[in-house]
């Protein structure tokens, strides 16, 4: 399988947390936004207006673990959204780096018992796990810091 350049980048900040999110070279468009771009429709508004209401949360109040569901293993910091709180047909996939960071990836409509039952749904968390462990190496060798919302050195990965 042919591996792909991909960065975090900057999305959005809210009081307590800075929200990342991924993006491939030579994409103009964030795993964000394609996730957005497929889901913003009228079937779906409630579902995007539970993900927002989430989001909102987690800026205001810091990404506490009550706010996601866990979705990976227990070695990983991958997470769903929205958390168990609410109910949603949607799926936004991210990584809790800190209390004050969480890196946003892709997702989809959950139609089966587990996403790693559906192909699409359990490639966006294999990804968010290889960005996380690959991450994690990168902090401890100092490659990369974490300064309160700041993600700060080499960001980009080829997975």
């Amino acid at each position: 399988m042919k591996r792909r350049k991909i960065k975090i980048v900057f999305f959005a900040e809210g009081d307590h947390v800075a929200y990342y999110t991924l993006k491939y070279d030579g994409e103009d468009d964030t795993e964000y936004d394609k996730f957005f771009a497929n889901y913003d429709t009228e079937e779906f508004k409630e579902d995007i207006d539970t993900l927002m209401t989430a989001m909102e949360m987690i800026a205001e109040n810091g990404a506490e673990d009550r706010h996601f569901r866990y979705a990976g293993s227990e070695f990983d910091n991958a997470m769903e959204l929205p958390p168990n709180m609410y109910s949603s047909q949607l799926r936004l996939y991210c990584l809790k780096i800190s209390k004050n960071i969480v890196i946003l990836g892709n997702g989809g409509k959950k139609e089966t018992r587990t996403y790693q039952e559906d192909p699409w749904l359990d490639s966006c968390v294999k990804i968010l796990q290889e960005i996380d462990r690959l991450l994690k190496q990168r902090i401890e060798s100092r490659e990369v810091e974490i300064k309160g919302k700041q993600l700060i050195g080499h960001l980009s990965f080829y997975i």
